[in-house]
């Protein structure tokens, strides 16, 4: 028994986005009236359960490098999961509840969609997930939703700080602290005596655009 997840989203965001993800390891296609993820890793589950469970956690690494690439947030759920016959038809449908979305960056798309021994890049850092723990981790930092003070800081941390940015070259070491010194701000406001706020703080948006670019850096050195 083999199993493929039903996307729910914005169809032309799901029709934009397959060309990424077009691999055994993670491919998104249409099928009738539907969009579906399918993925090897279904082929280790014994239940409908064990799918949901491997589809919400690819669901969540495809979004962090929606996040990263395209500045796209909770575009995408699993709304059910088909299981499908020994020919690939779809015998039964398992229900659950979903969501939808949005606006995306165009010159992302293109570079998550990019192939290389063809593969795309999307599938690859997909299927590096599954293989590099370092991967899963930093896409998991993402999550589902847009970012915020909290997550951006992490970030930071994650990728070992103002020091190591800099001397990997992902990003300059002053940009680093500034954007960290904001994220401490913000993630701390309920602090009797708050560290103080830099004069020249980036705002939210500038610091995600930040973080995602530093992720964005680091993903391309772990392939």
């Amino acid at each position: 028994m083999s199993y493929a997840a039903i996307l729910q989203g914005q169809q032309s965001v799901l029709e934009s986005i397959a060309p990424c993800f077009a691999s055994p390891e993670a491919q998104i296609r249409a099928l009738g009236e539907h969009w579906i993820l399918e993925t090897s890793r279904f082929g280790n589950c014994f239940s409908v359960d064990e799918a949901f469970k491997i589809a919400d956690r690819m669901v969540v690494e495809i979004q962090g490098l929606l996040s990263i690439y395209l500045g796209l947030h909770s575009s995408i759920s699993v709304s059910s999961m088909l299981t499908l016959g020994p020919n690939g038809e779809p015998v039964r449908q398992r229900l659950r509840d979903s969501i939808s979305l949005h606006v995306y960056s165009a010159a992302g798309l293109r570079e998550l969609s990019e192939s290389s021994n063809a593969t795309s890049l999307g599938s690859a850092l997909v299927a590096r997930a599954a293989d590099d723990p370092a991967i899963a981790e930093g896409l998991m930092l993402i999550g589902e939703r847009s970012l915020g003070w909290s997550q951006i800081y992490d970030i930071i941390e994650f990728l070992g700080g103002e020091k190591a940015i800099s001397s990997s070259s992902l990003g300059s070491r002053s940009q680093t602290r500034l954007v960290r010194r904001t994220a401490n701000y913000y993630r701390h406001l309920g602090r009797r005596v708050p560290d103080p706020l830099p004069t020249n703080a980036p705002t939210l948006a500038e610091a995600q655009l930040f973080a995602t670019g530093l992720l964005k850096r680091w993903l391309g050195t772990r392939l």
